[in-house]
């Protein structure tokens, strides 16, 4: 009979208890996402799809995998009152604006809550990487914005809306280079807003309509079949016409230019009545006059009875009293 050295049997000892631990840490945090999962309304995902830390996958620092629901928002949760979407910054790469590579570029808002931008700013923050056009470093048409953001940084939606397509499997003929992707049509102005290479499937089905400040979707590196094809970044474009059934646009805007010049809410037309003036010093002197706005004098007419002393004695006389209006357009 052959004998192992103690030694030996010591080892393995370490070795099995190691493994043991191992396992038994694995089915712990596997039972606790899963119960997580369950309490934040998203259960069913599969593990593959949760998200990872800055630490995972393709990100950029940090350890430790995103637990769903001690970080993130479930889908369709609504951005804290307290907690605002912000805009952002950042360069054209090497899409040239005005000739210019590198150019400066900024959003008024965006899909990010301020709570992110503030957490990531020491990692160097979420800024805008790449503008629309021509990109001279991938010698293509690039046709939206990058945002570069740490991956699982939830993205949300800034005007109220409806999913119109989504994108749920790898290297499906839809997935298109563009990985996990949802597209959703505002209610406000009626554009196409397309989000892309998303860290796990859309979890808001097509048809689902939501409020501005619901967590649409969050940052991820996905494309070509592979969860980790690129650097976590957003890949953010907007339309005015729909896609096709694969989601792809026929047509683009500079998603920037379409932000800075689409409100966040549809403003209704503003009605003042004023002294009659003319339309000039009206547009001078209206507080909510921008460039750009044109505004319209509306005179009507109004004809009331007033007293009117004559040489046979007071009588009643009608006479036309103007009241003008201005009127600003939404």
């Amino acid at each position: 009979m052959f004998l192992r050295p103690l030694s030996n049997n010591k080892k393995r000892v370490r070795d099995l208890t190691k493994v043991v631990e191992r396992q038994f840490l694995t089915s712990i945090t596997r039972d606790t996402t899963r119960t997580l999962n369950v309490i934040k309304g998203i259960e069913g995902k599969k593990e593959s799809d949760v998200a990872t830390g800055p630490g995972g996958p393709g990100g950029t620092g940090g350890t430790g995998p995103f637990i769903p629901g001690t970080r993130l928002p479930s889908a369709g949760a609504t951005l804290s009152g307290s907690n605002k979407l912000s805009g952002l910054t950042g360069s054209s790469g090497t899409v040239a604006y005005d000739g210019n590579a590198g150019s400066k570029l900024d959003v008024s808002y965006s899909p990010f809550a301020q709570s992110d931008l503030d957490d990531q700013a020491s990692r160097g923050g979420i800024v805008i990487t790449s503008g629309k056009g021509f990109r001279s470093s991938t010698n293509s048409d690039h046709k939206g914005y990058d945002v570069g953001a740490d991956r699982g940084t939830p993205m949300y939606a800034y005007l109220d809306g409806e999913v119109t397509h989504v994108n749920s499997a790898l290297g499906s003929a839809a997935d298109a280079g563009y990985g996990y992707w949802v597209v959703w049509k505002d209610s406000v102005h009626g554009a196409y807003h397309f989000f892309g290479h998303l860290d796990r499937p859309p979890a808001l089905s097509v048809g689902t309509k939501f409020k501005a400040g619901a967590l649409l979707a969050n940052v991820g590196g996905s494309g070509s079949g592979s969860l980790t094809a690129y650097d976590p970044h957003l890949h953010w474009e907007i339309s005015t016409s729909a896609p096709g059934a694969n989601g792809q646009f026929s047509s683009y805007v500079d998603p920037g230019q379409w932000i800075n010049t689409h409100g966040a809410k549809k403003n209704a037309a503003q009605v003042a009545t004023n002294t009659p003036q003319n339309p000039d010093a009206v547009a001078q002197n209206a507080s909510y006059e921008q460039d750009g706005t044109t505004v319209a004098i509306i005179e009507k007419t109004k004809i009331v009875r007033v007293p009117v002393q004559t040489s046979r004695g007071t009588k009643m006389r009608s006479r036309v009293v103007p009241d003008t209006q201005v009127l600003s357009p939404a």
